[in-house]
């Protein structure tokens, strides 16, 4: 699956009347996403030389820099991997909280049980 990546801009004229993300400009021949993002920190990995060369390539299709592409795919992996471990804590808070109810109630029957009659 091919991640969606902006593109850069195709026209000064698109650019400029681009107020939103994705506004198509008057003679709809270009669509334009405009997306602003600083990256002033260096992270420095190395990696096998076929990745190096599938990363350009594909760079080059999207029209950017192989760094930018290379930014966005650890930005868009660091979103996944946190919003999996989001749900598998929504989840095991769902199922704790569910197995709490349940002790609670079994714990007042055995309690109930207990007591003599009155």
């Amino acid at each position: 699956m091919m991640p969606t990546v902006p593109r850069r801009y195709r026209s000064q004229k698109a650019a400029d009347s681009a107020t939103e993300p994705g506004i198509e400009d008057k003679e709809g021949a270009d669509m334009t996403i405009n997306v602003r993002i600083t990256r002033d920190e260096t992270l420095r990995i190395k990696v096998a030389a076929d990745i190096v060369r599938r990363l350009e390539t594909l760079a080059g299709r999207f029209g950017l820099p192989s760094s930018t592409l290379a930014a966005y795919a650890v930005a868009q992996w660091l979103a996944q991997q946190e919003q999996g471990a989001n749900m598998a804590q929504a989840v095991a808070k769902e199922i704790g909280g569910n197995a709490g109810d349940v002790l609670r109630k079994m714990l007042e029957l055995v309690e109930f049980e207990r007591k003599p009659d009155a």
